[in-house]
């Protein structure tokens, strides 16, 4: 079946950090505050992750809230240039025919950033407030928490693509509720908790974004 829209996680497939184990923009962002503070940061992190999906607003709340009064200057010299994943510039800058789009859990100010850079014609993702150049310490984040898959419906009806013609990228357990709604699911380097779920669904796993185009059909 034709591919007519391709959409692409963000942390850990479209950019990847240098940070462990998620490689994320969120994680990232650790690295404007002190040790101590680094240290809070990813404590409220594993702490919320453990509790599951029923305490992301919580985490999302207290994450966003130790942001506030920090200018947006810092986080910019932290965060960019993205450091795109292997082949991703390449794949969707000479993409034609098909639309794009990102649906990120991560920081809006860097799936904007690559919406711009790169063209993309959709993008979904959690806001953080700024007020004249400062974080104000509030957000909006997706109120489905870590699950994407209805946020990812919303989008196929906006951009006019059924699932069953939709390609959807991912590459941790937190993308499997995408994977499995689209004719096409596709794996970028795969987290451990996933590299058994692509072999047993028999998913594409790819580790350069222009190798997907060997499994377009376009």
């Amino acid at each position: 079946m034709k591919i007519e829209l391709i959409v692409t996680d963000m942390d850990g497939t479209a950019v990847k950090y240098s940070n462990e184990p998620f490689y994320s923009s969120w994680d990232a962002l650790a690295d404007v505050f002190s040790e101590e503070q680094r240290k809070e940061w990813f404590t409220i992190r594993d702490k919320y992750l453990s509790k599951g999906n029923g305490f992301y607003r919580e985490w999302f709340d207290k994450q966003v809230s130790s942001l506030r009064g920090i200018a947006v200057s810092a986080i910019e010299d932290i965060l960019f240039p993205v450091p795109y994943t292997k082949g991703f510039r390449d794949f969707f800058m000479g993409l034609n025919g098909i639309k794009k789009a990102i649906l990120s859990g991560g920081l809006d100010i860097v799936a904007e950033k690559i919406f711009e850079e790169v063209g993309f014609d959709y993008l979904v993702s959690q806001k953080l407030g700024i007020q004249k150049g400062y974080f104000t310490g509030r957000g909006k984040s997706f109120e489905t928490g870590l699950d994407k898959s209805p946020h990812l419906i919303e989008l196929c009806k906006k951009a006019r693509v059924d699932l069953s013609r939709t390609c959807y990228v991912g590459d941790s357990r937190y993308d499997v509720s995408c994977l499995e709604l689209v004719g096409m699911p596709v794996i970028f380097e795969p987290k451990q908790d996933l590299k058994s779920y692509a072999k047993q669904n028999s998913i594409v796993v790819i580790d350069d974004f222009r190798e997907l185009k060997n499994h377009l059909k376009c």
